[in-house]
C-alpha cells in the first residue's frame, strides 16, 4: 500500500478499475451486488486466492488497513466516513464490511474492530498490538499496513497457537497484511508449513513499498508456501546479444529488438502463475526472448528473490542463466 493518501488514493482507483474491467459482475446480478459464479472464479485467479470469500476479505482488509490511521487522525466519525468513501470505488457485492468499532482513546495501541452481515467474519485492523478477544462465533481477519501488518501476523500465529488443530486448520482464523515486513525464521517456517496455516496468510507489497526485514525471510510470514500461493517479488535483469551494428547505421526502430515486447514477456512470467524455482522463472525468460527475436543470439537472465527464508537475515538470492540461439 502506498505510504501517502494521494498515492493510496491513486493505487486504490487503479485497482478499482482493474477489477471493474477485468472481471465485472454479471449483467443479471443479484439486487444484492452478487457475482456469478464465473466472474468469482477470474477474480480468484486474479488474486490467487482459495475462494471469493479470501478475496472479499483482502479487499476488506485493504479499506481497514487505511481506516485505522483514519480512526486515529479523525476518531470514529472520520474512520467510518473513509470507509464508505473509499468502499463506493469498487463494484457493488467486493467490500463488505457495514459497521466499525474503534478502540477507546486511552488504549495506547490502536486498532479497529469492523463485521459485515454477509460473509460472517470479524475483521480486526491493527497500528500496534492487540490481545486476542471473542469472535463471538464469527471467522476472525487480523489486518494491518506496515508495522500493524507484523502485528496481525503475530496476533494470527498466536490465536492459531492456542486454538485445538481442527479449528486452526478449518480456516476460521486468516492475516492479510500490506506492506508488511517480513518475520519469522526457518522454525516457524517448517511450524507452519507442517501445520499447513501457510494458506491462511495473504501478504501484498507494492514495489514503492519500504518495508526491512529484520528477522530475515520473505513472505508472509516465511514460508515457501505461501510465497508459491500468493506469488513473490521478482528482480529480472535482462541482457541480449545481437548484432546491432544495422541499427547503428540506420537509426530506424525496425533494425533493432522490441524492447517494449520483451519486458512484456518477462512481466508475463513474473506476473503469471506462480513458480516453485527461480531457476524455473529464469529459464522460461531465456527461452521465450530466444523464440521471439530471431535477432538475438544469446540470453543472459538473472532472477533475484528479496529476504527469503533461509535462517538468516540475506538482501536476496538468486540465479543466473545464460542461453545461446542453437546453429541452425
Amino acid at each position: 500500500m502506498a505510504s501517502s493518501e494521494t498515492e493510496f488514493r491513486h493505487v486504490l482507483s487503479a485497482l478499482a478499475r482493474r477489477l471493474r474491467g477485468a472481471a465485472a459482475p454479471s449483467a443479471h446480478e443479484p439486487k444484492e451486488g452478487g457475482w456469478d459464479p464465473a466472474a468469482q472464479e477470474r477474480l480468484c485467479r486474479a488474486f490467487q486466492a482459495e475462494s471469493f470469500e479470501a478475496v472479499q476479505d483482502v479487499l476488506n482488509s485493504l479499506l481497514l488497513a487505511e481506516c485505522v490511521y483514519r480512526a486515529y487522525d479523525g476518531g470514529p466519525a472520520a474512520a467510518a466516513a473513509a470507509l464508505a468513501e473509499l468502499a463506493r470505488a469498487f463494484p457493488p457485492g467486493l467490500v463488505t464490511v457495514r459497521w466499525l468499532q474503534c478502540s477507546l482513546p486511552h488504549v495506547p495501541h490502536r486498532y479497529l474492530v469492523a463485521a459485515d452481515d454477509g460473509n460472517g467474519a470479524l475483521y480486526v485492523a491493527l497500528m500496534g498490538t492487540k490481545a486476542a478477544r471473542d469472535g463471538c462465533g464469527r471467522r476472525i481477519v487480523f489486518c494491518g499496513h506496515s508495522l500493524g501488518g507484523a502485528v496481525a501476523k503475530l496476533c494470527a500465529l498466536r490465536l492459531l497457537r492456542q486454538l485445538p488443530p481442527a479449528a486452526a486448520s478449518a480456516g476460521r482464523v486468516r492475516c492479510v497484511a500490506f506492506g508488511a515486513p517480513a518475520l519469522g525464521n526457518a522454525a516457524l517456517a517448517a511450524l507452519v508449513a507442517a501445520r499447513r496455516w501457510d494458506r491462511l496468510f495473504y501478504s501484498l507489497t507494492l514495489p514503492e513499498d519500504v518495508a526491512a526485514a529484520p528477522a530475515a525471510p520473505s513472505g508472509c510470514p516465511g514460508m515457501p508456501g505461501t510465497e508459491t500461493r500468493l506469488g513473490q517479488r521478482f528482480v529480472v535483469d535482462a541482457t541480449l546479444l545481437c548484432d546491432l551494428r544495422a541499427a547503428g547505421r540506420s537509426d530506424d526502430l525496425a533494425d533493432t529488438i522490441d524492447y517494449a515486447a520483451v519486458y512484456r514477456h518477462i512481466k508475463e512470467i513474473v506476473e503469471g502463475p506462480p513458480h516453485r524455482l527461480l531457476e524455473a522463472v529464469a529459464e522460461q525468460i531465456a527461452s521465450g526472448i530466444l523464440q521471439g527475436n530471431a535477432r538475438v543470439t544469446g540470453v543472459h537472465i538473472s532472477v533475484a528473490k528479496p529476504h527469503v527464508a533461509v535462517g538468516g537475515v540475506v538482501e536476496s538470492l538468486g540465479v543466473e542463466v545464460r542461453r545461446w540461439r542453437k546453429p541452425a
